[in-house]
């Protein structure tokens, strides 16, 4: 089993905070989501212009969400 978690952002314009405030979100999401699948997990995050930064680990995603990367790629 998997379970899975998205968000599709349109480019534009946000408030201070705003991209934290859907981090956060979305990091809640990824977390409820892994009783559909306990064994891995992963996040990608995929720019305009097609390029792409990829995180997944053989855990469970509330211990992903633990790892630096996954703090790092909120800057991203």
């Amino acid at each position: 089993m998997c379970g899975l978690a998205g968000v599709i952002l349109a480019q534009r314009s946000r408030e201070d905070g705003s991209l934290k405030r859907i981090w956060e979100r979305f990091t809640r999401l990824l977390v409820c989501a892994q009783s559909r699948g306990r064994d891995a997990a992963g996040v990608a995050i995929v720019r305009n212009d097609g390029s792409f930064d990829l995180l997944k680990r053989p855990c469970r995603a509330s211990e992903l969400v633990e790892t630096r990367r996954y703090r790092q790629m909120k800057s991203l």
